[in-house]
């Protein structure tokens, strides 16, 4: 019997760079970006992730809510086999570097080879339909994946990412560990792993990305082995209200550093349902960011020279249909004296607006860092996936950069970087 499958090319404006998106009849979405790389990254997601913690199977169904942590103990689990071996063997016998990750938003499945792509994509297809939830192995997962929370609670990064999103939202999933605690995992069983995979783990809730030097039609045909058509995707979830206010102004926690290490974290009210409002929105935050904090720009380069801040800083926008914020981290003696230059300079800008020649430069960087995304497989297949799962198109974004505004950059300052948006984390040494 012939699949009826839809095909849809998408081409950029620079030459040699598209791919194909496949609706495939199973209910999956399939996106293969060919590329002529020796290695070939394959990217599985499911519209599942931490923040998922109610939810209703179908409409007028009761509503499940489930321990914080039941994602990620679920991630954990699909790599289970019916004979209690690992699926990681299985792809590392293939020569295929495998992995998983779960956000606040998705789960990913994914791995990286250089040889049998096809063999190793049908392994990722049937594992993630093919759960194993026994009561032995469970309590076994329990204890690992509690141990790897002890672990985190102990890392300095770690503690500071979570204290700072506990602080930006009341009541978003964000602001609870993706892995959960101790005591939320304890209460993790095969019936609440059961229930959320029979719920989110539906062909038509999953998304697979595919780039390398692969063909699309045996990436399909490859699918067409190893899945049947899904029934429909009904789940509700269910979301509290987060208020535009941040939870609280500071977060401080003493462990053992060297330097007192900060997050500068801003609350973006704006969250748009037009996924090109939200394109447009995180290029203009990307430049701003750039514009302020770049290795090139002036305020940091003050810092550095007064001892204010090392040479590793970071800072991005983040921001999709479920939450947006901007971050700031690095480390520095005095984490209050650089967030009390940074709004004032801030303040300065608001005043006199975004010197030009900076604006030109900092459009142009980022710019070329969109531009640059296509090189690599891995990070075009995560691009794209970021991309398709927010209602975006990729190649759509390096014509966005080059179209915002200095106006726009003015707007936007006044927009995210105010004082009652904002929350400084810090994580210090011990006081002797």
């Amino acid at each position: 019997m012939t699949k009826k499958h839809k095909y849809e090319r998408h081409r950029s404006a620079f030459p040699g760079e598209a791919y194909v998106h496949v609706s495939h009849e199973s209910g999956l979405e399939i996106y293969v970006y060919p590329k002529k790389h020796s290695a070939a990254h394959v990217l599985l997601t499911v519209e599942y992730g931490a923040g998922d913690r109610a939810f209703r199977p179908c409409p007028g169904a009761p509503t499940v809510v489930v321990p914080d942590g039941t994602a990620h103990f679920l991630e954990h689990k699909m790599f289970e086999n019916e004979d209690g071996g690992d699926a990681f063997e299985d792809f590392a016998a293939l020569g295929a570097d495998a992995n998983a990750f779960t956000s606040s938003t998705y789960t990913e499945y994914c791995f990286t080879a250089t040889e049998h792509v096809y063999r190793a994509l049908g392994i990722l297809l049937r594992m993630v339909r093919e759960p194993h939830f026994s009561e032995g192995s469970v309590a076994r997962e329990r204890e690992i994946i509690a141990e790897e929370i002890r672990m985190e609670e102990d890392d300095p990064w770690q503690a500071l990412y979570a204290g700072t999103m506990r602080a930006l939202y009341h009541e978003h999933p964000l602001r609870i560990p993706v892995a959960g605690t101790v005591d939320s995992v304890a209460q993790i069983g095969p019936e609440q792993l059961r229930a959320c995979f029979d719920t989110f783990y539906n062909l038509r809730n999953m998304t697979l990305f595919v780039c390398g030097d692969v063909s699309p039609s045996a990436i399909v045909r490859t699918a067409d082995r190893c899945l049947a058509p899904a029934p429909p995707f009904t789940a509700e979830r269910i979301r509290p209200a987060e208020p535009e206010t941040v939870a609280a102004r500071r977060f401080y926690r003493e462990m053992e550093v060297a330097q007192p290490l900060f997050t500068i974290a801003l609350k973006d009210r704006h969250i748009s349902p037009d996924p090109a409002v939200r394109l447009r929105r995180q290029c203009v935050y990307d430049i701003l960011n750039a514009v302020l904090l770049s290795s090139s720009s002036p305020l940091r380069t003050a810092l550095y020279e007064e001892g204010l801040i090392g040479p590793q800083l970071s800072y991005g926008f983040s921001h999709c249909s479920e939450y947006s914020y901007n971050e700031i981290t690095g480390e520095s003696d005095d984490p209050e004296a650089v967030y009390t230059r940074l709004m004032e300079h801030v303040g300065r800008l608001k005043k006199t607006g975004i010197p030009p020649d900076a604006f030109e430069r900092c459009r142009r960087a980022v710019y070329a860092a969109s531009v640059r995304s296509f090189e690599d497989t891995v990070e075009t297949a995560q691009t794209l996936a970021d991309f398709v799962l927010d209602g975006e198109e990729m190649f759509d974004e390096p014509r966005a950069v080059l179209s915002v505004t200095r106006e726009e950059l003015d707007e936007a300052l006044g927009t995210v970087f105010r004082e009652e948006a904002a929350v400084m984390g810090v994580v210090a040494p011990p006081r002797r």
